[in-house]
């Protein structure tokens, strides 16, 4: 970050693909992109690949079975200058108890991953991997998280642009990766020559256990080390196992704009459940390449995991 930059204060509009597919504020929304095709449309493109005259959006996601093929319509995309936002179905294509699933799509370009949803008895435990590309138009779907019945959502992404959604229900055999716990802080970002102070965002997911008593302090510091404090409050729904989300007010980012220029230090200062955390990130180093403003935080203890049961 550069000294000097023009500065911005404007609300937090950022939604990762995820939050996307799952906002019913959004639902239905159909509109027309003013960017050209060509720059959404993927570059590299299978012979026979593409939707048939008349069809919208992306080619259909097929799953390979033991004794079928089964075509999965994107619920949500962004394709060919087109943007739908839309609800999961309600009846989910059952795959029954593969040990992993092939999937194929003819835009080699595109990259997916995959997230497993169960109910853990009053709650739902969220699992978000990669999905492996096997060759040009196929990739490996392999059970994540607990054993048992799972709602899989793929989610497609073209690195030029586009996306797409689609989901099934796998009652998967054995139980899969569990990665790491997941985590991020969001309040700065920019845009060519302006920098921009939202309402502060920290999420934390994956935990072993949802926590009952949360505390936390972020503290953000500028190369010249003047620095300021924010200490958002706990928002996250209950519903939601091994997750936790704390938000700030736009007036306790106001103050992000009156420090010198960067980069910028991170620090946050995190009590769970009688437990002291210290996370830490470098902005605009840690940030996520797709989603800005969210930023990745390092550990110190790392945070407990969640070991599938």
């Amino acid at each position: 970050m550069v000294a000097g930059l023009a500065i911005a204060t404007f609300a937090l509009t950022h939604q990762s693909d995820r939050d996307r597919a799952r906002d019913p504020a959004s639902a239905a929304r159909v509109t027309g992109s003013p960017t050209p095709p060509d720059s959404v449309l993927p570059g590299s493109v299978l012979p026979g690949a593409g939707p048939p005259a008349g069809r919208i959006g992306p080619p259909p996601v097929q799953l390979e079975l033991a004794d079928t093929t089964v075509e999965l319509s994107a619920w949500t995309f962004c394709f060919d200058g087109v943007c739908a936002d839309g609800i999961e179905p309600v009846d989910l294509e059952q795959v029954g108890s593969p040990e992993s699933i092939v999937v194929r799509f003819p835009l080699p370009r595109w990259s997916f991953e995959a997230t497993f949803e169960s109910d853990q008895g009053g709650c739902t435990r969220s699992v978000t991997v990669p999905v492996t590309r096997t060759g040009p138009d196929t990739l490996r779907v392999d059970s994540a998280g607990a054993a048992g019945p799972q709602i899989v959502t793929l989610f497609g992404r073209d690195p030029e642009g586009g996306d797409l959604v689609v989901s099934f229900a796998w009652d998967a055999p054995v139980a899969g990766d569990l990665p790491a716990p997941e985590s991020y802080v969001a309040a700065l970002s920019d845009a060519g020559d302006e920098r921009h102070a939202y309402p502060l965002e920290l999420s934390l997911s994956g935990l072993a256990a949802t926590p009952k008593e949360v505390v936390a302090s972020v503290t953000v510091t500028a190369a010249d080390g003047s620095t300021t404090t924010i200490e958002p409050e706990r928002t996250d729904a209950a519903d939601r196992c091994g997750s936790v989300y704390l938000t700030g007010t736009q007036a306790d980012s106001d103050p992000l704009l009156a420090l010198g220029p960067g980069p910028y230090d991170y620090r946050v200062d995190l009590a769970m459940d009688g437990m002291t955390y210290v996370g830490t990130a470098v902005w605009p180093r840690d940030e996520r390449r797709d989603e800005a403003p969210l930023t990745d935080l390092s550990w110190s203890p790392a945070l407990p995991a969640y070991q599938g049961h």
